[in-house]
């Protein structure tokens, strides 16, 4: 039996109100922080709330002119900055710090980079 044909959606990212268009991957991984209650005489006995946050890695390509943005710069400076991901109908806002930046280039390689970024646990709304 065929499967009934659809469109997929394609994660999309804003980074400070502009979109990343020299994006070539997003990672977006959500943290509750909850942590298991252990007692002596039964074990798991439940879960206490946690601080949580939400992670962001996103690679990217640089062109010849230069990073589409100064996430070295902003990470190195320890500045605030807003990532806005867009997951089918649905999107998750937040304002965080880039925690890393990482370039690479080789002989046979475009220049390219990775970038993570934390900001507070909310849904996907």
């Amino acid at each position: 039996m065929p499967v009934a044909q659809q469109d997929y959606a394609q994660l999309k990212a804003l980074f400070n109100t502009s979109p990343l268009l020299q994006c070539t991957s997003i990672d977006f991984e959500t943290e509750s922080g909850i942590q298991p209650v252990q007692v002596m005489g039964e074990g798991l006995a439940g879960f206490t709330s946690g601080t949580g946050m939400c992670t962001v890695n996103i690679g990217f390509v640089v062109p010849i002119g230069g990073l589409e943005f100064d996430f070295q710069g902003i990470c190195a400076r320890e500045e605030y900055c807003s990532v806005q991901l867009f997951v089918g109908r649905q999107n998750y806002t937040g304002t965080g710090k880039i925690n890393n930046v990482k370039i690479t280039g080789s002989n046979d390689q475009v220049t390219s980079g990775t970038f993570t970024w934390t900001g507070p646990k909310k849904p996907v709304e």
